[in-house]
């Protein structure tokens, strides 16, 4: 690597360098994770899980209010289940998987 290469990897917890490796994985609540070091202070880390790619596969927000009156668009089964909740500020977004198979998330604000 040259000085003049772009390193975008993961910031360093402990001093904002983005230029890290991989040194191992494991999981977390069933969720891969990788454990990365910080090839300038040494420091190893887990990284942080990829809420972007679930925001994907979930979609536009399909239902904004009471969690208890939440339906799936797609058979209009009430209260289906979450597998994933997330705190952004004061709002709460859920990540729901229907039994019919169907992904999607609400947001409480």
């Amino acid at each position: 690597m040259s000085i003049h290469d772009v390193v975008s990897g993961e910031p360093c917890p402990r001093c904002g360098c983005r230029d890290t490796r991989a040194v191992g994985t494991s999981e977390w609540f069933g969720r891969p994770q990788t454990r990365l070091e910080c090839r300038h202070c040494g420091r190893t880390f887990n990284s942080l899980p990829d809420t972007a790619e679930e925001e994907r596969e979930a979609g536009p927000v399909a239902y904004e209010g009471d969690p208890t009156r939440c339906t799936c668009p797609s058979c209009r089964t009430r209260n289906p289940p979450v597998y994933r909740t997330i705190r952004k500020g004061s709002v709460t977004v859920r990540y729901h998987r229907c039994t019919c198979g169907h992904r999607f998330r609400s947001e409480e604000r």
